[in-house]
C-alpha cells in the first residue's frame, strides 16, 4: 500500500512541474506549438474523424434497425392477436351451438 501511495504522489509532482512549466511559459509569451514529425500522430486527426463518422453511422442504423424490427413485430403481434381472437371467437361460437343442439 506504501508504495502505492509512493507512486502515486510522485506522478503527481510530475504532473504539477509539467502544468507550472506550461504555465512559467504563458506568463513570459513563449508559448511554441511543437509539430509532432511521427507519422502516426499526423494521421491521428483524420482516424478520429473517421472514427466519429463511423460511430455517427452505426448509430443511426442502431435507430433505424430498432425502430424497424418494432414496427414489424407490433405489426406481426397485431395481425397474430386478430386471428387468435377470431379462434376465441369461433370457439365459443361452437360451444354455444352445441350447449343449443344439447336442450
Amino acid at each position: 500500500m506504501n508504495l502505492s501511495f509512493i507512486l502515486f504522489f510522485i506522478s503527481l509532482a510530475g504532473i504539477i512541474i509539467m502544468i507550472w512549466r506550461k504555465m512559467a511559459l504563458q506568463r513570459n509569451g513563449e508559448i511554441v506549438e511543437i509539430q509532432h514529425l511521427h507519422p502516426i500522430t499526423l494521421d491521428s486527426q483524420k482516424i478520429k474523424q473517421l472514427t466519429y463518422k463511423i460511430i455517427r453511422k452505426s448509430g443511426y442504423m442502431i435507430i433505424f434497425v430498432s425502430i424497424r424490427s418494432y414496427l414489424l413485430s407490433s405489426k406481426f403481434m397485431k395481425e397474430k392477436s386478430k386471428i387468435l381472437i377470431q379462434k376465441t371467437k369461433d370457439r365459443f361460437k361452437k360451444n354455444k351451438d352445441q350447449k343449443n343442439d344439447d336442450n
